[in-house]
């Protein structure tokens, strides 16, 4: 085997391990990834590589599933670690022209037999080369999506802006947070000299974000351990932002989770400020310890595990922002978590909204008088968003419509909601899929716990 396949041999086989946690374990893409590569170690062509396979596989997955059915001799349940190593193998086939088909199955069955053993791996380049000598190709459809949902989604968007978000196929690019926006343009131009085949350039809407494509791993890049920034998702920033915090403000960050925005809320408010992080899971709260600590943050922090599905933790209206990045479907965040999509169904969404609805009317308890709330989803429909905030019993909170003027450039809805996605831009490359909604505070007396 020439050197050349040989690298592309162990990013296959991360690629393989990655798919086999998604389908047994229902993991989510991104991590399992990331976890695999960091212990393959591979270099920055090969971790490209194994990521474009995992990414083009889940997002083609009922494609990709029809085409190896249709050369089984029988319908049966397939070992999950065939199943990978078939489904990874069919993606390169049909959809990577410059990967040589002797190389993909030779890899696919010897990663297998090492897997299971030689039954299974003589099953698997017995399909394989049914499969090349049909010279396969696959059309880009994007993730498929349930019936139901699907018709959520265009009742949401508008047939044209659904079909502009499910087919949305680029490569998912790393966005960067600086920490002073003043120094942006030159960390890009120092990360763009470090890596001179990535792409990396600013956002176009959020003015602390730097986007970068082919960058390898961003922990690694300059200036990272040094605090200069974090890795931010360009609609995370935004929301953040939205929110509007100054200098010397209490904070509530409701659910905080790693604390993206929980730090960007901390640089808002400054050393004379407040801030207070909770969330469900205790150990994402001790990642924004070290964060903060990274960057430097100097605002007071007080960190709380909290279940704001029966209560608000013994917190009360004494906060002049207050941030819910409730949990969703995820939806919005298709095209960098494809494997969502064969686990969402209207109950599945019925439930998480009636979670929304339950943590949005506690968290409306702890706006001081004269604050705000921001909540916000990281999906396009309906029923995660405007249905929650329309059921939601928040009787000291009234709308409050964004303008234009605050909103980066970002045209809000008729209703004064925003709405974000990669059919902002053009080429597709714009964030990821959220509605966010802003409230104030109108009354002058709390409304109870």
């Amino acid at each position: 085997m020439r050197s050349s396949e040989r690298r592309e041999a162990s990013a296959r086989s991360v690629a393989y391990r990655v798919l086999v946690r998604v389908a047994a374990d229902g993991a989510f893409a991104s991590m399992a990834l990331d976890a695999e590569l960091g212990r393959a170690r591979l270099d920055e062509r090969d971790s490209r590589l194994a990521t474009a396979i995992v990414y083009g596989t889940l997002r083609e997955l009922e494609s990709i599933d029809r085409l190896i059915d249709a050369k089984l001799a029988r319908k049966s349940k397939l070992d999950l670690a065939a199943r990978a190593a078939l489904r990874a193998s069919v993606f390169q086939l049909a959809c990577m022209d410059r990967q040589p088909a002797h190389a993909i199955v030779d890899e696919a069955v010897r990663w297998v037999r090492a897997e299971r053993d030689p039954r299974v791996a003589g099953f698997v380049n017995a399909v394989l080369r049914r499969i090349v000598a049909d010279a396969p190709r696959l059309v880009a459809e994007g993730p498929s999506l349930d019936p139901a949902v699907a018709a959520m989604l265009e009742r949401a968007l508008g047939a044209e802006r659904a079909a502009r978000f499910r087919a949305n196929t680029s490569t998912p690019p790393i966005d960067l947070r600086v920490v002073d926006a003043l120094r942006r343009d030159a960390i890009c131009a120092r990360i763009a000299a470090s890596r001179p085949r990535a792409v990396v350039l600013p956002t176009r809407f959020s003015p602390f974000g730097i986007r970068t494509f082919r960058v390898g791993d961003p922990r690694e890049l300059e200036g990272a351990s040094e605090g200069e920034f974090v890795v931010q998702e360009e609609g995370s920033q935004l929301i953040a932002a939205l929110v509007g915090a100054r200098a010397g403000e209490s904070v509530l960050d409701v659910c905080a989770g790693r604390g993206g925005k929980t730090s960007f809320l901390a640089s808002a408010v400054g050393k004379t400020g407040r801030v207070v992080a909770t969330d469900l899971h205790e150990h994402r709260l001790e990642q924004i310890l070290a964060t903060f600590d990274r960057l430097g943050l100097e605002a007071p922090l007080e960190t709380r595990a909290v279940d704001w599905t029966i209560g608000a933790g013994g917190l009360g209206p004494t906060f002049d922002r207050v941030l819910v990045d409730a949990p969703c479907s995820g939806l919005g965040t298709i095209a960098r978590r494809p494997e969502i999509a064969a686990r969402l169904d209207t109950e599945a969404i019925r439930i998480v909204a009636e979670t929304q609805r339950r943590i949005l009317e506690r968290a409306a308890t702890c706006v001081a008088p004269g604050g705000t709330l921001v909540f916000a989803v990281c999906s396009l429909l309906d029923e995660e968003s405007e249905d929650v905030v329309a059921h939601a019993s928040i009787p000291a909170l009234t709308r409050v419509p964004f303008e234009p003027t605050e909103t980066y450039g970002i045209a809000p809805e008729s209703d004064g909601s925003l709405m974000l996605g990669p059919f902002l831009e053009d080429d597709g490359a714009g964030t990821d899929g959220y509605r966010i909604f802003r409230f104030a505070r109108v009354d002058s007396v709390g409304i109870g716990g």
